[in-house]
């Protein structure tokens, strides 16, 4: 998936494939549940917000124990949300930020820059062991025609 993102099937066809792998490579079962079938991001915010969710799972799969992980997505207004939680042991996020202000574990920072350089916004809410949420804004592309004369 990292080194295969050039094809044209789109950001939603891409996320199924993943999660399907996941599932197939790892014991902790991933759910995808989505209300939309048509997402419309410009090629930059997709790439984005899939290397944004591929960190956060890899963040699972290695420091959370957990057994199950649910990935939403959804268009609000002019907008995608993605929820990334899971129902693993979670970690003090107060004091992983306080971590990465001093230049250790940068990773959830990576993550959050990812997600701003795509004019989203990027949160992490989690308290040791009662799992972990991400949560992804990014906005959806908004291709609009322009009216170069009037027709009468």
């Amino acid at each position: 998936m990292l080194r295969n993102y050039t094809d044209d099937r789109g950001f939603l066809a891409k996320l199924e494939d993943y999660i399907e792998r996941l599932n197939q490579d790892t014991s902790i079962y991933f759910r995808l549940d989505t209300e939309t079938r048509e997402i419309d991001l410009d090629a930059p915010v997709e790439l984005e917000l899939m290397r944004t969710c591929q960190e956060a799972v890899t963040n699972i799969k290695k420091h959370s124990n957990a057994r199950n992980v649910q990935v939403k997505l959804r268009r609000v207004n002019g907008h995608y949300e993605v929820s990334i939680i899971d129902d693993g042991c979670g970690f003090d996020a107060l004091s992983q930020y306080h971590d990465e202000l001093e230049g250790a574990n940068h990773g959830l920072e990576i993550m959050r820059e990812r997600v701003e350089s795509a004019g989203g916004t990027f949160q992490v809410t989690s308290v040791p062991g009662q799992g972990t949420r991400v949560q992804i804004e990014v906005p959806a592309n908004h291709k609009q025609g322009r009216l170069l004369w009037p027709k009468k």
